[in-house]
C-alpha cells in the first residue's frame, strides 16, 4: 500500500474516533447538577403549597363564623391546591424529559436538556408568584375586621374628594366657552361629560350605602370592606378623568406638537430634549430623563415629531405615530387641500397656516408633497408605525436630520465617530500598520465602534449599538423650529 493511501486511511480513522468522542462524551457537568436542582426545588414549592394551605386553614379556624364561607377563602384554597398539582405535573415532566438523556449522558444531547431546564425554570417562577399572592384575599377579609374604622376613614375621605369632583356644571361651561367649530369633537366631548357625571353618581350612592353597611348591627365587615376598598379606586378614576376631560377641552382648539430635538445617556441615565409647539410658537426643554424604554422606543426618531394634537382632537387623542414634523396635519381639510400643479396631485397649506408650515419644514422650505408621498405616510400612519420618509431622509439617520440638525450633540458626535472610524480605516491599511511596527491592533469594525457615545467617555453608556448618538440642540429657547 503506498504511503498516500496510509496516510488517507489514518485520517479517515481519526476523523471516525472523533465523531465517536463527540457522540459518546457525557452531558455537561453543569447541567447535570441543575436537574437536581430543579427536582428538589418543585418538590419543596409542592410542600410549600401544602404549608400555605395549612395556615390559611389554621387562619380560617380562629375565626371561621366570619371566614369560612368567604369566596377569598376559596378562592385561596383553590389556587394553593392547583399550584401544587401544576408543581407535580412539572416534576414529572422534567423526569420524563430529562431522566432518558441522564441515562444516555451524551454531550450532543445537551442542549435538548437545557430546554427541558428552560422550562421548569419559567414553571417554578410562576409557581413562586402564585404562592405569594395565594393568601392576599383571605388577609385582606381579616383587615377588614380587624381595622374596621381604617376603612370607615377611607370611605368618609372618597365621599369629601367626590363631593369636590362631582359637578359637570363646570366642564359643559368650559366645553361651551372652548368648543367653537369643533362640532364633532363637542359632541364627543359632551358625551364623555355625561358619562363621567353618571359615573361620580354611582359612586356617590355606594358611599351612601356604605355608610348604612357601617351601621348595621352586626357589620357584614366582608361586604362593607369590599365597598370601601372599591371606592378608593372608584373616585381616584373619576378624578382622573376630570383631569383629563379639563385638558381636552381647554386644549381644544389648539395645535400642541412635541418634536424631539436630542438624546443623550449621561451617566447612565437616557435623557431627551423635546421642543414643544403651541399654535406655532416653540418652546425648547432642558435634558429630561426618560425610562430606558421610551429612550429605546424613540432612538431613531431625531427631529420628528413624536406626538401631535390638531385643532378640534382631544389631548387624550393626540396623534403618537412619529413622522416628520407637518405631517399629521395634510390630509385634514382644516389645514389645506390637495391641489393639481403641473400634473401632480400635491397638498397646500392654506395661507393662515403659513406660520406653522413655516415652523415645521423651516421659513420658505416647504415643498408641496405629493399623493404618492402623502399615501406611503398614511399607509404606516394607518398601522401606527413611525414613517421616516420615502427615502429615510428622516429619523436619527436621515440626510435631512443630519442637515437640520448639524450642529447638535446627537449629530455631531455621529459625524466625529465616523470619523475616527474612517482615519483608523486608512492607519489600519498603512505601511506602517501592516508592518506591525507599532505592536497595535487594528481598527476596530464598524463605523461607530470608537465614538464617545459607545465608549462612554461623557459617562454614557448604551444598550444599543452604533444607533444613538447623544444631542445638544444649539437653538434659541423659543425659535421656530429646528433647521
Amino acid at each position: 500500500m503506498s504511503r498516500a493511501a496510509w496516510v488517507g486511511l489514518l485520517l479517515l480513522g481519526a476523523a471516525a474516533g472523533l465523531v465517536v468522542f463527540l457522540a459518546t462524551r457525557g452531558l455537561p457537568e453543569a447541567l447535570v447538577k441543575e436537574v437536581a436542582t430543579a427536582r428538589e426545588s418543585l418538590s419543596a414549592t409542592q410542600a410549600a403549597f401544602d404549608a400555605e394551605l395549612a395556615a390559611i386553614e389554621r387562619t380560617v379556624a380562629e375565626d371561621s363564623t366570619y371566614l369560612a364561607g368567604q369566596p377569598e377563602v376559596a378562592a385561596a384554597r383553590e389556587a394553593l391546591s392547583a399550584g401544587k398539582a401544576e408543581a407535580a405535573a412539572e416534576l414529572q415532566r422534567v423526569a420524563t424529559c430529562a431522566d432518558p438523556m441522564l441515562e444516555r449522558d451524551r454531550h450532543g444531547e445537551g442542549d435538548a436538556l437545557l430546554v427541558c431546564l428552560t422550562v421548569a425554570r419559567e414553571a417554578q417562577q410562576l409557581a413562586k408568584t402564585k404562592l405569594a399572592g395565594a393568601r392576599a384575599g383571605v388577609d385582606l377579609l381579616v383587615d377588614y375586621k380587624k381595622n374596621f374604622s381604617k376603612y370607615k376613614a377611607q370611605a368618609a375621605e372618597a365621599g369629601r374628594e367626590l363631593a369636590g369632583q362631582s359637578d359637570p356644571a363646570t366642564l359643559y361651561a368650559l366645553l361651551a366657552a372652548k368648543a367653537g367649530d369643533c362640532t364633532d369633537a363637542e359632541s364627543k366631548l359632551t358625551n364623555r361629560i355625561d358619562q363621567w357625571a353618571q359615573r361620580a353618581t354611582s359612586i356617590d350612592l355606594e358611599i351612601a350605602q356604605f355608610r348604612v353597611m357601617a351601621e348595621q348591627t352586626p357589620v357584614d365587615y366582608a361586604a362593607a370592606g369590599r365597598t370601601a376598598t372599591g371606592l378608593q379606586a372608584a373616585v381616584a378614576s373619576v378624578k382622573a378623568e376630570r383631569a383629563r376631560l379639563t385638558t381636552d377641552i381647554d386644549t381644544l382648539g389648539q395645535t400642541r406638537d412635541r418634536v424631539l430635538i436630542d438624546m443623550q445617556m449621561s451617566g447612565g441615565n437616557p435623557q431627551h430634549r423635546y421642543r414643544d409647539l403651541v399654535d406655532g410658537v416653540a418652546q425648547d426643554s432642558a435634558w429630561t430623563t426618560v425610562s430606558l424604554a421610551e429612550y429605546t422606543a424613540h432612538a431613531d426618531q431625531l427631529g420628528m415629531t413624536i406626538r401631535a394634537k390638531p385643532e378640534c382632537v382631544p389631548e387624550s387623542e393626540a396623534l403618537t405615530n412619529a413622522a416628520p414634523p407637518g405631517y399629521h396635519y395634510m390630509g385634514n381639510p382644516r389645514y389645506g387641500q390637495w391641489a393639481n400643479r403641473s400634473g401632480s396631485n400635491v397638498w397646500e397649506f392654506y395661507g393662515k397656516y403659513s406660520l406653522l408650515r413655516d415652523v415645521w419644514f423651516g421659513s420658505n422650505a416647504y415643498r408641496p408633497v405629493t399623493r404618492v408621498v402623502y399615501d406611503d405616510y398614511r399607509t404606516s400612519a394607518s398601522s401606527r408605525r413611525a414613517w421616516y420618509g420615502s427615502n429615510r431622509e428622516y429619523g436619527s439617520s436621515g440626510s435631512e436630520t443630519r442637515r437640520r440638525y448639524a450642529t447638535s450633540t446627537y449629530v455631531a458626535r455621529q459625524a466625529a465617530a465616523a470619523a475616527s472610524a474612517a482615519k483608523s480605516r486608512t492607519y489600519s491599511n498603512s505601511n506602517y500598520r501592516s508592518t506591525g511596527s507599532s505592536g497595535s491592533s487594528g481598527s476596530s469594525s464598524g463605523g461607530y465602534k470608537t465614538s464617545s457615545y459607545r465608549s462612554g467617555s461623557s459617562g454614557s453608556s448604551s444598550s444599543r449599538s452604533g444607533s444613538y448618538r447623544s444631542s445638544s440642540y444649539r437653538s434659541s429657547s423659543r425659535s421656530g423650529g429646528g433647521k
